[in-house]
């Protein structure tokens, strides 16, 4: 076996030429750490203050044929002043939602207003739609900052932070079961939902995250489900077993609306209506000649709802929507 050894003689030259390297290095060091304080001091992200926390819901969803809409709630339920600063954030859907061949389109409908959120600039948003992984995700640029112009988010203050909207390029399947849920799995590079702050007029943002508990999620309303999907039912607008259709009237409605038929018998007439969540909210029996007369919805949200009308062998579902 041969073994080389290479053995370097110093001279003046490479004295010279390692102290070059070393004063090259030095400065190279020295412009890296001061691009990190710059950073440090312009938009990086301090440690969390203690009492840190934000609840996010989703809420308000309206469907047609192909389109479903819904609004994002932002709220600072901790005991820590906030000031916000940005938030991108991502909602999945369900895997047998969109249809086969189908392409679906997200945009903003109402992007973050100036009145609550202080500061923020025009078109913020940016959506984005992800077949593969079923993902209705949204950047937020540019942020809100330095901490001194950030809108204050008032303790238990629900915001609304923007309303979205998804189209499909087929109409849904009937009958099909959607559902909606904030993300909270990042493997294979999913968007989760990370709103940035400053907290105790600290001068670097933090992050609030699910990842580091400090972010709460919530579906249908504040006082809806942590945690939980948001599931609803894809209707047509009109739905009719056996004959006389019935239609209602105002759709949309703003205060209350009426069902109207050419059904002029005495037999009983059962009404109920759903909301998106599959739960009752006004049931109603009537004879079927006085159903004309009935103004339903009049305490209704403003929202998306399923009315069945069943008479003995007929059933009708007629999908109304509250302004």
């Amino acid at each position: 076996m041969v073994t080389f050894e290479f053995v370097t003689k110093e001279t003046s030259k490479t004295k010279a030429l390692s102290h070059e390297k070393n004063y090259t290095f030095t400065k190279f060091t020295t412009f890296f750490i001061v691009i990190l304080g710059l950073l440090s001091t312009s938009n990086g992200h301090a440690q969390p203050c203690v009492g840190n926390q934000i609840t996010l819901t989703l809420d308000n969803i309206v469907a047609t044929e192909n389109t479903i809409e819904y609004d994002v709630f932002l709220k600072n339920t901790g005991v820590t002043p906030l000031y916000f600063s940005a938030y991108a954030g991502n909602v999945l859907y369900s895997d047998n939602m969109l249809p086969i061949g189908a392409t679906g389109t997200l945009e903003v409908v109402d992007q973050p207003s100036a009145t609550d959120f202080p500061g923020i600039g025009p078109n913020t948003l940016s959506p984005h739609h992800d077949s593969s992984r079923r993902s209705l995700r949204w950047t937020f640029f540019p942020s809100i900052f330095p901490y001194t112009a950030a809108p204050l988010l008032a303790a238990n203050v629900n915001y609304k932070f923007a309303r979205f909207r998804f189209t499909s390029s087929i109409p849904w399947d009937l009958d099909t079961v959607g559902s909606l849920v904030f993300n909270t799995d990042f493997s294979q590079g999913a968007t989760l939902n990370v709103p940035i702050v400053f907290c105790n007029q600290n001068t670097l943002s933090t992050a609030i995250s699910f990842a580091n508990g400090l972010l709460i999620l919530n579906i249908g309303g504040e006082s809806g489900t942590e945690g939980a999907t948001i599931n609803f039912r894809l209707l047509s607008n009109v739905e009719m077993v056996g004959n006389s259709p019935m239609i209602a009237f105002p759709n949309p409605f703003g205060e209350g609306f009426t069902l109207k038929s050419d059904r002029n018998s005495a037999d009983l007439v059962t009404v109920k209506v759903y909301d998106m969540l599959g739960k009752v909210i006004e049931q109603r029996q009537v004879i079927a000649s006085e159903l004309s007369k009935q103004e339903l919805g009049t305490s209704y949200q403003s929202g998306l709802y399923n009315v069945t009308v069943l008479q003995g062998n007929q059933q009708q579902t007629i999908r109304v929507i509250k302004k």
